[in-house]
């Protein structure tokens, strides 16, 4: 603004009042110029979705109000069994170990959110197990991804050399995890991590719109955001223990290895036995 470049050709010590003032109004000019720039381009486009469409009536065959959302049935968690995709060339294995999630409603939900926060990033367990004490992968990660109309997944993995002992060694931070509650810091860490990891979910206003079509067409409360950090406040290292207990299968989930089946198959049937066609079916071994 004019009040702003005038004030920054003078000396600190000449600074007046008056100075600021005149910087102040040019910077709520500069605003009020940016918002005309934002509102305007917005307005327009309504008027010219208003000429386009604005008489358009429904068929005469079309339903009042719009058809159920169709709901399927939860399938039931199939045999364990880990594939073998062929990645030719490769000398990594990726690797995904999956089971059924839950829904946003599911009454674990805040305790899971926490549960995602205590196994991941730094000082998270999986980090601190598999990546800095085993050295089993640069990368690994797990946690539960909620659905809003149907049961979401639970997934981890990462990139290795040695898929037979990162399964492995993946499998036994999640059984800990369903046998050890965390501990006071653990748990502190973890809710800070999930509350700071829920506020850049709608960070902008693609996703803040995105967020209140998706709520709305799904029958969740708009105030669910705001329940959202009282929900994660409450939540206690039982209440961890518990929903880890009650969602978490380690030696029951689904297991697929990407990577070149000549190069880590020897290595993978070590630990999973039963060969079904480029896969093995997981024993607790």
């Amino acid at each position: 603004a004019g009040g702003g470049r005038q004030a920054a050709k003078i000396s600190l010590s000449k600074v007046s009042v008056e100075h600021c003032r005149e910087a102040r109004a040019g910077r709520r000019e500069e605003l009020r110029r940016g918002k005309e720039q934002v509102v305007g381009p917005v307005g327009m486009a309504l008027e010219l979705l208003k000429g386009a469409f604005g008489d358009w009536h429904p068929a005469s065959s079309q339903p009042a109000t719009p058809a159920p959302v169709p709901v399927s049935d939860i399938p039931e968690q199939v045999q364990p069994q880990l594939l073998l995709i062929d990645k030719p060339g490769s000398t990594q294995a990726n690797v995904a170990m999956m089971e059924l999630g839950v829904t946003l409603d599911d009454p674990d939900i805040f305790a899971l959110d926490v549960l995602n926060s205590l196994l991941n990033g730094f000082g998270g367990r999986l980090f601190d197990q598999v990546r800095s004490r085993d050295g089993l992968a640069y990368s690994v990660y797990g946690g539960f991804q909620a659905a809003l109309d149907h049961p979401g997944v639970f997934s981890a993995g990462g990139q290795t050399a040695a898929p037979d002992k990162l399964v492995a060694g993946i499998r036994k931070v999640l059984a800990d995890t369903t046998e050890i509650a965390p501990s006071s810091k653990e748990l502190e860490q973890a809710k800070e991590s999930a509350l700071n990891s829920f506020v850049f979910n709608f960070s902008s206003n693609g996703a803040q719109l995105s967020r209140i079509i998706s709520y709305d067409a799904f029958g969740i409360d708009q105030n669910f955001i705001f329940e959202y950090r009282a929900g994660i406040q409450r939540v206690t290292a039982q209440d961890v223990l518990g929903a880890a207990k009650r969602h978490l299968h380690p030696f029951d989930q689904q297991v697929i290895v990407y990577t070149l089946p000549r190069a880590h198959a020897p290595a993978v049937s070590c630990v999973l036995v039963a060969v079904w066609k480029l896969g093995y079916c997981l024993s607790k071994k």
